[in-house]
């Protein structure tokens, strides 16, 4: 609950011109000067104490820098921490501590010293949520940047990379602060993901209700190019792989089944129907021009009905995470774009079946 109000506090902060872009700090005022850091989940001295060194670090940047630490749920009475905050800081040099300010939830707006900015924010800490009830059809709403973070998650799952910090999701994705508390609270509502007392999440299972969804808005969302044979010849994707592996081009990875073979040596399917390709998007938009020089009579689908031998899935995130290729060829999609390509293909159960091993295998 307590991770679920700080995720709504921040959320509040963006609207208002702060926002993330420091690691090492959560929110940022725009003009560079100010920032807030927010410790929830009833911290105690511990968590305090390493808050301040912290922000110190970054008030100490420049000299006109300001810093506000907001706590909620804290276990500590008003004596205690006040006590304990004065303590804090003085363990740092007199002109940064006199540059941080506490705010804390449940106690009159903040301690010394109290800069006019901080009012603003207290009003914020004291005021209630907007209800959590909220019609079906806008808690359940996919936006596109969304559905980036969620894959990663689900990414995350599938490999044993261990929990996630929202910073590490928000490097990767490239999405807002409040776009992945969106993310993680839908996950949350579905009772599939779990928060740990660091600020952590993880999945507690294969995710399959958010998943269903997913897969049900896949296809608008991923908007796939699709490529066929103009000639009308029986398309050869076993050539169009192997000239495409020559190419080796920068920001482009294999998916589909050559990509299912990769993540499972014992997936099962003979032949090959088509080739899937997944093209690194950091900035939203693809070049294509790479697949009229592997055949050009290749053409785009007018039909949806139609069979491609070629498609191109856009992958718009900062990180691409591909796997390489042991013997220096083209990388590999991360597993869930190649789930996510098998459903396209209708091997249902073969998607099932990588899940099944993925989530059996020991981590890489």
């Amino acid at each position: 609950m307590r991770e679920r109000r700080a995720a709504w506090f921040e959320e509040r902060l963006a609207s208002q011109g702060w926002r993330r872009e420091d690691r090492s700090i959560d929110m940022v005022h725009r003009d560079g000067s100010r920032c807030v850091e927010v410790v929830a989940g009833a911290p105690g001295v511990r968590e305090l104490d390493a808050t301040v060194l912290r922000v110190a670090r970054w008030v100490a940047q420049r000299p006109a820098r300001h810093a506000c630490i907001v706590l909620l749920g804290a276990r500590l009475s008003h004596e205690r921490l006040r006590s304990e905050w004065n303590a804090i800081r003085n363990l740092v040099r007199p002109d940064l501590g006199r540059r941080i300010a506490l705010v804390v939830e449940g106690v009159a707006p903040g301690f010394e010293p109290r800069f006019p900015w901080l009012q603003p924010i207290a009003r914020l800490i004291h005021a209630r949520p907007a209800p959590t009830a909220q019609p079906l059809a806008r808690r359940t709403a996919m936006s596109p940047t969304v559905f980036q973070v969620l894959k990663l998650v689900i990414r995350h799952w599938l490999l044993k990379t261990g929990p996630l910090s929202r910073r590490r999701l928000q490097v990767e994705s490239g999405a807002t602060y409040p776009t992945v508390a969106r993310a993680l609270r839908k996950l949350e509502e579905s009772g599939e993901l779990e928060r740990l007392p660091n600020r952590r999440v993880q999945l507690r299972m294969f995710p399959q209700k958010t998943w269903q969804e997913m897969l049900s808005l896949s296809s608008s969302l991923r908007r796939p190019l699709s490529y066929v044979d103009a000639t009308g010849r029986k398309p050869d994707p076993w050539l169009l792989l192997k000239r495409l592996e020559a190419t080796r081009l920068p920001g482009v990875a294999l998916g589909g089944v050559p990509s299912a073979r990769h993540w499972d040596r014992h997936f099962d399917l003979n032949g090959l129907p088509r080739i899937d390709v997944v093209v690194h998007a950091p900035h939203g938009s693809i070049d294509a021009g790479f697949v009229k020089p592997l055949d050009s009579a290749l053409r785009p689908a007018q039909s949806p009905s139609a069979e491609p031998v070629l498609v191109v899935h856009s992958l718009p995130r900062a990180e691409a995470l591909f796997d390489p290729d042991r013997a220096g060829r083209l990388p590999y999609a991360d597993p869930v774009e190649t789930l996510l390509d098998l459903h396209e293909l209708r091997l249902i159960a073969q998607a099932d079946e990588l899940i099944e091993r993925l989530s059996r295998a020991p981590s890489r």
